[in-house]
């Protein structure tokens, strides 16, 4: 049997979801450790998933979640042309691309391009709450 300090990370945030009666969420990330566990163990406990400007990406683990997948990013370096390969590989998925942007690792994302990502968060989520 398995104790509390034991389970895993998506274990427990799935026992807390239980807890308030949350049937799925709505997730938002960038670093991939922030949603992958959740998003391979548990994807039907998630409701979107939002990735702003992830610095690396593979498209296979977001297949499940594609439909309801939000990807943004800059049009720039690295990551901008890791993201715009996943999102090839990831039709159904939403895209948006934040012109003249190169998301770097330690950016402030939402002090660098607040209106953009805010505006286009939101009309993502409503999108997903008519589903």
């Amino acid at each position: 049997m398995m104790t509390d300090t034991e389970s895993s990370v998506e274990r427990r945030l799935v026992q807390l979801f239980e807890h308030l009666s949350l049937a799925q969420v709505h997730i938002a990330g960038r670093v991939t450790a922030d949603w992958h566990g959740l998003a391979s163990a548990y994807p039907e406990r998630i409701a979107s998933l939002t990735l702003v400007c992830p610095t690396g990406l593979e498209a296979t683990p977001l297949h499940a979640l594609a439909s309801r997948l939000l990807l943004l990013t800059g049009d720039q370096g690295a990551p901008g042309e890791a993201v715009q390969k996943a999102m090839a590989a990831l039709p159904e998925a939403t895209g948006v691309t934040l012109p003249h942007y190169f998301s770097h690792p330690r950016a402030d994302l939402l002090r660098d391009r607040p209106e953009e990502i805010t505006t286009a968060m939101l009309a993502f989520l409503a999108r997903m709450s008519q589903v």
